[in-house]
């Protein structure tokens, strides 16, 4: 491999000038108020948030769990992407593959930490999860079996897809040789060495797409299989939620690309054509989920019970209106962003992000949808219709999930190469 080359991956690591650390306090401040806000909510408890109970005209669930909801959607495309260009062989999208694994890995975190916090006393719930969990509840199947195994098949993934590229670091002396050395354990870069890693990586991609489709199919079951919520029973919540995974997944490995090929110049490494496979492939995703969200509030608004069809009032007309509109806009206009692209066979970095932008505010307020005016409409009940207005408390948190996320990325990017280093040797090493 040439040095100009190498130079060309390795480009993020060690640019650390003052726009970067003034990122960093910033996203620092950002933690150290959602630290602070955590802190009121776990001494004084839950009523300092916006959520309360279902019968006195409130919701139990809130924002927390709509980012539980959000964050391990957008897992999905990460691995998955990954993965496909391992067994599939699409190597115009393995310069993503490194971002798409490390999105997975931090989506997961972020995820499981929103569902910490939702927990009025997070130690005592972890414990009785443990002790009383069922694995036939949809519940703890999800987030104590394959949401856990979902972690760790993808950390062991992502480590040993870099295990080449720390020995190429430790060879090449760049930076830290003993973190590269730990990290490499032991690889040798030989033709035999890479086909038994390819094979590992092929294998442990087969054993982790079903990991994928569970995780989400069964985080839509907790949704679906309970009859007595209106807006949730229903067979389509599982496929609906794979759909949004993948959409919302793929907008943000999108946006995470772009942006490093932005700031760190890698227009030569992260190429259009890859935007352009993954923006098509968004764009068909969304059109999909559209049609969804159609077939879903024709039946809420015409042939539902009568609970169905205030949740439906609500959204369509109601308080719930604005933002279920904002949504709907949302996903319609990154679709035709996208169609338009194809349709004139004519692509734009602009475009692409525009629609990756579009769906991933669209996510996030169906995620929110899906949960909270099913608790605010009541079940059905003779409960009051209630308000749910998250409080400065969890909007400080949720606000200090996303800028973990955007630190871990950050620092990643400045100690490992976050685009997988190609192969040029053509043989054994010498």
């Amino acid at each position: 491999m040439t040095t100009e080359r190498l130079e060309s991956y390795l480009k993020p690591l060690g640019r650390t000038g003052g726009r970067f650390y003034g990122l960093m306090a910033a996203l620092l401040a950002v933690i150290a108020l959602g630290a602070y806000a955590l802190n009121i909510q776990f001494t004084e408890g839950h009523y300092v948030s916006g959520m309360g109970d279902i019968g006195s005209g409130g919701a139990a669930w809130g924002i927390y769990i709509g980012m539980v909801v959000y964050f391990i959607g957008i897992s999905y495309a990460g691995i998955s992407v990954s993965a496909a260009v391992r067994l599939l062989g699409l190597d115009t999208y393995k310069p993503v593959a490194r971002i798409g694994e490390l999105l997975t890995v931090v989506a997961l975190i972020l995820g499981s930490l929103a569902i910490v916090f939702d927990l009025g006393q997070p130690v005592r719930g972890l414990i009785n999860m443990f002790q009383y969990g069922r694995l036939m509840s949809p519940l703890f199947f999800t987030f104590s079996v394959i949401a856990t195994g979902y972690l760790w098949a993808t950390l062991v993934f992502m480590y040993i897809s870099g295990r080449r590229d720390a020995a190429i670091m430790k060879q090449k002396k760049i930076r830290a040789p003993w973190l590269f050395s730990i990290l490499s354990g032991g690889y040798t870069d030989t033709s035999r060495v890479r086909e038994k890693q390819t094979r590992a990586l092929r294998w442990l991609a087969i054993g982790i797409l079903p990991l994928l489709v569970l995780a989400h199919s069964f985080l839509g079951f907790l949704f679906g299989l309970q009859g007595g919520r209106p807006g949730w029973f229903g067979a389509i919540q599982a496929p609906a939620f794979v759909t949004i995974a993948a959409a919302s997944g793929i907008a943000a490995l999108i946006i995470i690309a772009a942006i490093i090929r932005r700031v760190y110049g890698m227009q030569d490494v992260l190429k259009m054509d890859m935007f352009k496979g993954l923006g098509t492939f968004m764009g068909a995703v969304t059109g999909v989920y559209i049609y969804m969200i159609i077939a879903e509030m024709y039946v809420m608004r015409y042939a539902s019970p009568y609970e169905e069809g205030l949740i439906a009032e609500a959204m369509l007309f109601g308080q719930f209106a604005p933002a279920f509109w904002t949504e709907i806009f949302s996903f319609v206009g990154a679709f035709l962003i996208i169609f338009v692209m194809f349709a004139r066979k004519s692509y734009s970095l602009g475009g692409i992000v525009t629609s990756a932008v579009l769906v991933s505010i669209g996510a996030l307020l169906a995620r929110n949808l899906i949960i909270i005016p099913s608790q605010v409409i009541g079940m059905m009940l003779p409960y009051a219709t209630g308000v749910y207005i998250p409080s400065w408390i969890e909007i400080s948190v949720v606000t200090m999930l996303f800028a973990l996320g955007i630190l871990i990325y950050g620092i990643f990017t400045k100690v490992f190469p976050i685009i997988e280093l190609p192969d040029e040797s053509g043989g054994e090493s010498r």
